[in-house]
């Protein structure tokens, strides 16, 4: 008797779920189609301003060949209809600003709404000088610190200076920076010297701020008499390296306080060697007698 009550009840249950679906399983039509819904939303910045010609690029979970792309227009808005049901990453992206992603859920045919706020790019402009001349191809490197804590990996971007000694590091997130510079020992400055420094110390630096000057010091010069043949250089922090020689002599400036071993190579075979101790802001005149 309770069997036959239970089958009783569950009867108009089962009628009503197949009236509410027109007779055919849930998600899908008559014919065995799955129901497609609509994505809809908009893509904003930190302000929350519409982002206008943001690029969406949607990828479906569960069709894993099947990427969907869309711009969003006017008011930051976008929408990509027929999207088969299941789970869907969202990636938006623009120029000047970090992209996000959303993973959403497309039920049937119903449509779903998504916003994503991308946060803008930040930059950090300066000039790297030496004796007030700009120096450029000098590699700036740019990396996000924490309040307390060391430089961070992650978020590091480098940059070039240009002809005037001007830089400027973008993509960067809101906030305090060090900046890194290193002058490799082939920049020549106006007197034909070689500018030696090797890696300078850390520069602190704050995004989107006036522009930041990074003057290269002094530090000791070293000039050797001339002839023909080559020097190699070796000391603090620099790279071995061997330097043709000119009838006027070569001569490296900004050289970190230190020992320095300087090799004469003549063509004739000939060689010596020297060593020198340069001190900050001191000029040495060294000639190589043979």
């Amino acid at each position: 008797m309770r069997a036959s009550l239970l089958l009783l009840i569950l009867l108009p249950a089962c009628g009503a779920l197949e009236e509410a679906t027109g007779g055919h399983p849930p998600g899908k039509t008559r014919d065995g189609k799955v129901f497609r819904g609509d994505v809809r939303g908009a893509v904003v910045d930190d302000d929350d301003a519409p982002i206008f010609e943001a690029t969406l690029r949607m990828t479906h979970v569960n069709h894993p060949g099947e990427v969907y792309e869309a711009k969003t227009k006017r008011g930051g808005r976008f929408r990509k209809d027929n999207v088969p049901p299941g789970e869907l990453t969202i990636t938006a992206s623009a120029s000047g600003y970090f992209s996000d992603q959303k993973v959403v859920t497309v039920y049937g045919s119903k449509a779903i709404h998504v916003t994503l706020k991308l946060k803008r790019t930040r930059t950090i402009r300066g000039q790297v000088t030496f004796a007030g001349i700009g120096l450029e191809s000098v590699p700036v490197t740019a990396r996000p610190t924490m309040a307390g804590e060391r430089p961070q990996t992650p978020g590091l971007e480098t940059t070039w200076t240009d002809e005037l000694g001007e830089f400027e590091v973008g993509g960067l997130r809101q906030g305090a920076h060090e900046l890194s510079v290193s002058i490799p020992a082939i920049v020549q400055t106006d007197d034909g010297a070689y500018l030696a420094v090797g890696k300078l110390a850390p520069v602190p630096a704050e995004t989107d701020k006036d522009p930041i000057l990074i003057e290269i010091p002094l530090g000791g010069r070293l000039h050797v008499n001339g002839g023909e043949g080559s020097i190699t250089l070796k000391g603090t922090d620099l790279p071995v390296r061997r330097y043709p020689l000119p009838e006027s002599g070569i001569a490296w400036c900004g050289l970190k306080p230190g020992l320095y071993s300087v090799q004469l190579h003549r063509r004739s075979g000939f060689k010596q060697e020297i060593v020198l101790t340069v001190k900050d802001g001191e000029t040495i005149e060294h000639v190589f007698e043979e």
